[in-house]
C-alpha cells in the first residue's frame, strides 16, 4: 500500500506520485536501493561476491528466474579475492550499499563478524550444514566447499626428476626451490590456509615453515588461476591452488595431476564459500530471501554440478551429486575451527607481508 497523506487539495499530486512509484512500505529499508549517491529505490538485492562470475551467475540466474527478484552483482577481482570487497565493506558501514556478502572463502567472513559489519540471521534452509561451518552467533553460514590441493605437471616432474608432492610441508625441501607457484598469501583463499595452517600447525611451526617457503623461491602470481594455469603450462612442476582451478584446466585438456595433499596427517583444507546478511543493509527482506535460496541443498547442488565441482556441505546428498564430485566427499579435510580463524590475523599478517611482499 502506498503511504501517502491524503489532501483533497491534491488529488492530481496524489495520482502522479502513485505512477511514479512510491515506495515507502514494507520493514524499514526493505527494497531501498543505495549503490550510488542519490539512487533510487529498485526491487533489486545487492550481492557482493568474491566467487568467480562463471560460477555464481547461474544463481543468480536461477534466483531471479524462480523468484522474480532481480540481483544486482559486485564482484572482486582475481588478484584481491575476497579482502578487496571485506575492505570495501568495512569502508561502508555506516553507509551500507549491500544487502550480502558471499565470500569465497571464510577468514575474511569470520573478520566481518568481529568487525560488527554482518547481521545475524539463523537461516532455515541451512539447518542441516553441520555446526563447524556455521558461526556460532548465526552472523555467516558455510556451503559449497572448495579443496586447497597441488596442481602437478606430470612432465615437469619427470624431466626434473622429482617426486609427487603428498604434502605441503615437504615444498620447503630444497628440491622444490624456484619450483612451485601460489596465489598472493595476502589474499583468497591463500590466506585462509595461512591461517589454517597457523592454527592446526600452532605458530611457531607454521612461521618457520612460511620462512622456509619463502627461502624456496616460490613463484607468487595475482590468483590461483594464474597459479594453476602456470602449472598447466609447466612453467613450474607444481602450483598451489584450489579444485576448481585446476579442473578447469583439466577440462581444457592440460594433463595435470591433482593431488589432495596430507592424506595421511593434517588433511588437506576444505574451503567453503561463506555468506552473510549486511548489518543494516538497504534491503534486509531481500537479503534474507536471497541467503534462504543460497543455501538451499539445491542450490548446493547445482554449484556442485558446474565444472568447479564444489561439494554440497548438507548432509545427505551423496546419492545426488555428480560422478566427478563424490570422491571429494571420501577426501581427508583438516580438522579447523573456522569460526577462530581470525585469532592469530595480525601476527600472520605481518609475518606474510615481510616474507611475501616485494
Amino acid at each position: 500500500m502506498c503511504l501517502v497523506r491524503r489532501s483533497h487539495a491534491w488529488p492530481a499530486l496524489v495520482g502522479l506520485l502513485w505512477l511514479g512509484g512510491c515506495w515507502a512500505r514494507g520493514p524499514a529499508g526493505e527494497g531501498r536501493d543505495r549503490t550510488g549517491p542519490g539512487a533510487r529505490r529498485a526491487q533489486a538485492v545487492v550481492v557482493y561476491v568474491s566467487l568467480d562470475e562463471p560460477y555464481a551467475s547461474p544463481v543468480f540466474e536461477a534466483f531471479t528466474r524462480d523468484l522474480g527478484i532481480p540481483v544486482r552483482p559486485v564482484f572482486d577481482s582475481e588478484a584481491h579475492k575476497s579482502r578487496g570487497l571485506a575492505q570495501r565493506l568495512l569502508s561502508e558501514r555506516n553507509r551500507p550499499r549491500a544487502d550480502v556478502f558471499w565470500s569465497s572463502e571464510v577468514l575474511q567472513m569470520v573478520r566481518l563478524a568481529a568487525e560488527g559489519v554482518l547481521d545475524p540471521y539463523r537461516c532455515p534452509t541451512a539447518e542441516g550444514i553441520p555446526a563447524r561451518y556455521r558461526d556460532p552467533q548465526d552472523r555467516w553460514v558455510g556451503f559449497a566447499g572448495r579443496f586447497r590441493v597441488l596442481a602437478c605437471n606430470p612432465q615437469r616432474l619427470r624431466d626434473e626428476g622429482l617426486p609427487l608432492p603428498k604434502s605441503l610441508l615437504e615444498l620447503t625441501h630444497p628440491r622444490w626451490k624456484g619450483k612451485t607457484a601460489l596465489a598472493n598469501p595476502l589474499f583468497g583463499t591463500t590466506t585462509t590456509e595461512a591461517a589454517a595452517l597457523f592454527q592446526v600447525l600452532g605458530r611457531r611451526r607454521a612461521e618457520e615453515y612460511f620462512r622456509a617457503r619463502a627461502a624456496n623461491d616460490p613463484r607468487v602470481v595475482d590468483g590461483n588461476s594464474p597459479a594453476a594455469e602456470a602449472a598447466a603450462r609447466g612453467d613450474v612442476p607444481v602450483a598451489q591452488t584450489d579444485t576448481d582451478d585446476a579442473y578447469v584446466r583439466q577440462a581444457g585438456g592440460a594433463a595435470l595431476e591433482v593431488v589432495f595433499p596430507d592424506q595421511d596427517t593434517l588433511g588437506a583444507l576444505l574451503i567453503p564459500n561463506t555468506a552473510a546478511a549486511i548489518r543494516d543493509g538497504p534491503s534486509p527482506q531481500l537479503a534474507r530471501q536471497f541467503l534462504d535460496y543460497l543455501l538451499r541443498p539445491e542450490t548446493e547442488l547445482m554449484l556442485a554440478a558446474l565444472p568447479s565441482r564444489q561439494l554440497p556441505l548438507h548432509p545427505g546428498l551423496e546419492d545426488r551429486l555428480p560422478a566427478t564430485v563424490r570422491p571429494l566427499a571420501r577426501v581427508r579435510v583438516m580438522d579447523v575451527d573456522y569460526s577462530r580463524l581470525a585469532e592469530q590475523h595480525w601476527e600472520m599478517d605481518a609475518l606474510l607481508r615481510e616474507l611475501f611482499l616485494r
